[in-house]
């Protein structure tokens, strides 16, 4: 995954980690420069203000329906990352090892839990 821009050094961490969510493939911007928007989902994530500028790289997760809640910002962009690269490994539909993977993991998780 190629960086696509050098970041602004003005901004603040959680705006460095929205600029970096929107160059993954699950992520598109918003109309706000700010915000950055998971396309299967719908939630938008947005940097939480830091007036202090002390860097706590907080996000704030905005969920289709009015529910938000406040995330950690290198923790939700490397779970990020990761499907970004499932994506790139087993493709939009999935059928690479990954994938597999999932599926026989859910099947398994189905049927100990009996919701399958």
């Amino acid at each position: 995954m190629p960086l696509q821009h050098r970041p602004n050094p003005l901004d603040t961490r959680s705006e460095r980690i929205v600029d970096a969510l929107k160059q993954l493939r699950q992520f598109r911007p918003a109309q706000e420069r700010e915000r950055a928007i998971h396309v299967l989902s719908g939630v938008t994530v947005s940097p939480l203000p830091d007036p202090g500028r002390e860097g706590h790289g907080l996000l704030q997760l905005h969920f289709p329906g009015g529910l938000t809640e406040a995330v950690i910002g290198e923790d939700y962009l490397q779970l990020q990352m990761i499907e970004h690269c499932r994506l790139e490994q087993d493709g939009p539909e999935g059928d690479g090892p990954v994938a597999q993977r999932v599926r026989s993991l859910a099947k398994k998780w189905a049927q100990l839990n009996e919701v399958g």
